[in-house]
């Protein structure tokens, strides 16, 4: 279920994801109301079917889907590398991540972590917390 869901709330555009996370009472950083539609969405989601009937373990790998975090379980890791390697992605080395993914999980959300850094340093854009822990606590 995790997913199909993942991305429940993606297609709202940014003014209507704030909306909903304000109207929900979820706290936002800074970061995530400079890039709603891509940080956001997925905590959203989760706010939003948190009374679906899903379990726990689904609403945690729907919110980190897009940034992962550190303690990541099976399912997070998952959906996080499948989000990240699926169909009609391009980005720089998501071959790889589809590579590693078909032996080792781990290895695959290395690579993606990895990716998702390199690209967002040269873009100039600032790291969400929970991918900076995630790294870190893959390189322990």
């Amino acid at each position: 279920m995790a997913g199909l869901l993942h991305d429940y709330c993606r297609e709202l555009g940014a003014i209507e994801t704030l909306r909903r996370a304000r109207e929900l009472g979820l706290r936002v950083s800074r970061l995530e109301k400079r890039r709603p539609v891509q940080l956001l969405h997925a905590r959203l989601a989760a706010a939003e079917l948190a009374d679906s009937g899903l379990s726990a373990a689904c609403l945690r790998a729907i919110a980190l889907h897009t940034v992962g975090g550190p303690r990541m379980s099976v399912l997070d890791k998952c959906v996080y590398v499948a989000d990240g390697a699926a169909a009609g992605r391009r980005h720089e080395g998501v071959e790889r991540v589809r590579a590693f993914a078909a032996w080792s999980l781990d290895d695959a959300v290395r690579a993606s972590v990895r990716g998702q850094l390199a690209h967002l340093l040269q873009q100039g854009e600032a790291i969400h917390p929970h991918t900076l822990a995630l790294y870190n606590e893959l390189h322990d």
